[in-house]
């Protein structure tokens, strides 16, 4: 389950809030000049010991055929 905003804009920045089995994620999009969008994520389990899990991810995204800006 999640619940995410485009901040009011249409371009794919992006954050997201989610659930997941017992832990939640946050999401961030960010695109450059509308050619790279930048992508974060950070996910934790709230478990404590041998359950305990975190992730953190970041990656980049290149749009071969961006749309134009209007």
């Amino acid at each position: 389950m999640s619940v995410g905003s485009g901040l009011g804009k249409t371009d794919g920045r992006n954050v997201e809030l989610g659930l997941y089995d017992n832990g939640a994620y946050l999401k961030f999009a960010y695109p450059i000049k509308n050619i790279v969008v930048v992508e974060a994520l950070y996910g934790n389990s709230f478990s404590s010991g041998a359950d305990a899990a975190s992730l953190f991810s970041i990656g980049a995204t290149y749009r071969i055929f961006p749309e134009k800006q209007k």
